[in-house]
């Protein structure tokens, strides 16, 4: 077969690369019908390339978009009025969507349950802030790192700090609970560090990021609890093992109770938010040590961002807010690691990471791009792009 014929064929059965079996068939078929000369195919195969380039919209995520439109406003609709307003519960205004059902409100769902289940659902209902409340459920229970864990993701949320003694209490409780160590850096590392502004040709490039340290300080004091982390064998917010039981006891007998239970999650605060800082954090660790030419320093910055994404990727997929965090975060650490290996002229990291850094941009390429991805690619991407990008180094 000649080379023109068989980039024809391959182009032409493109469209078919995440179903083999259709694949190998349209290959048979036109290799016994396009003669081997080919005649105009490398044009044929030039216009495909052009066309398979452009940018893909198509109709089936343009639908999916849609009805996430429409849920996420009747969501945001109720869960406005539920969460932020108190006023006019589901169920109660000739507006609503649920009206002529029973209202449901946080008091009327706290009078069907006990002492300890309405403690559980929605801490002291006595008390204004959310924090408070939790706090509550936490104080009828202090060696419980769950209900810690609900309380300091509260108190995070609402105040931009640690709740007092947070990793004295953590290391009492939950010692091989890495979670709460990375909470305590992402607080601690606020503001410590910031990002150059790039051009435009260097974010073409892919360049990676320069570093500020805003503060020296909270630079070193981020670093050095994080590497406790690395004697914390798990990574776990218990976001989920609460919510299960919460859950559990919520009324959903009618559609405005259903519709309660439906918006009560997101009502929980998260405090992962913070974890970008932390990622930051070891993003500049691995800069300045490409720039001062700090070899040690590398492969602790290297090994830093190893045991935290080997945590998070083995714990549980709790919120799309984590797994956004870990994506981007993962992207930014190999990036600037890669960068400073090459400026170490550390060959064999410099490779490694060079091709992990070369697979993020890929993906990116890929969503912008019309080409489908194969079965192959398919089943690589399954759970995230990142669980298997591990940094190749163990301390």
């Amino acid at each position: 077969m000649s080379l023109s014929k068989e980039r024809l064929i391959e182009s032409a059965v493109r469209p078919l690369e995440d179903n083999a079996e259709m694949e190998l068939a349209a290959k048979r078929l036109l290799s016994d019908l396009v003669p081997d000369d080919a005649p105009d195919a490398e044009k044929a195969v030039e216009r495909w390339d052009v066309v398979d380039a452009r940018p893909r919209k198509p109709v089936w995520r343009i639908i999916l978009w849609a009805m996430l439109l429409i849920v996420s406003s009747v969501v945001e609709f109720h869960a406005v009025r539920i969460i932020v307003v108190h006023q006019n519960p589901i169920g109660s205004s000739p507006s609503d969507l649920f009206y002529g059902y029973p209202a449901v409100t946080d008091e009327s769902v706290a009078a069907n349950l006990t002492e300890e289940q309405r403690l559980l659902v929605f801490g002291d209902l006595s008390r204004s802030e959310e924090w408070e409340r939790m706090k509550a459920l936490w104080d009828s229970d202090p060696n419980n790192p769950v209900y810690f864990a609900r309380y300091a993701q509260d108190y995070i949320s609402e105040s931009k700090t640690l709740p007092p003694d947070f990793l004295k209490i953590a290391a009492e409780i939950a010692p091989d609970n890495a979670w709460f160590t990375y909470i305590a850096v992402g607080v601690m590392a606020k503001d410590a560090v910031k990002k150059r502004q790039q051009t435009k040709a260097e974010r073409l490039a892919n360049k990676a990021f320069e570093w500020d340290i805003l503060d020296q300080t909270r630079f070193d004091q981020s670093i050095a609890i994080l590497r406790q982390a690395r004697k914390q064998p798990r990574c776990d917010s218990y976001w989920s093992e609460l919510l299960d039981q919460q859950l559990s006891f919520l009324p959903q007998s009618t559609p405005s109770e259903f519709a309660f239970s439906f918006i009560y999650p997101f009502r929980s605060s998260s405090a992962e938010f913070v974890l970008r800082d932390l990622a930051n954090v070891i993003c500049a660790e691995a800069w300045l040590a490409g720039e001062t030419e700090n070899i040690t320093g590398f492969f602790q910055a290297l090994a830093d961002a190893n045991d935290f994404l080997e945590k998070r990727t083995h714990a549980k997929v709790e919120s799309l807010l984590g797994e956004l965090i870990n994506l981007v975060g993962a992207a930014g650490m190999t990036s600037n690691l890669s960068a400073a290996a090459d400026q170490l002229d550390l060959d064999e990291e410099s490779e490694r990471l060079g091709k992990i850094q070369q697979r993020f941009v890929e993906l990116m390429a890929l969503k912008q791009s019309r080409k489908r991805a194969p079965t192959a690619e398919l089943l690589y991407d399954h759970g995230g792009a990142f669980p298997r990008a591990r940094l190749g180094y163990q301390p």
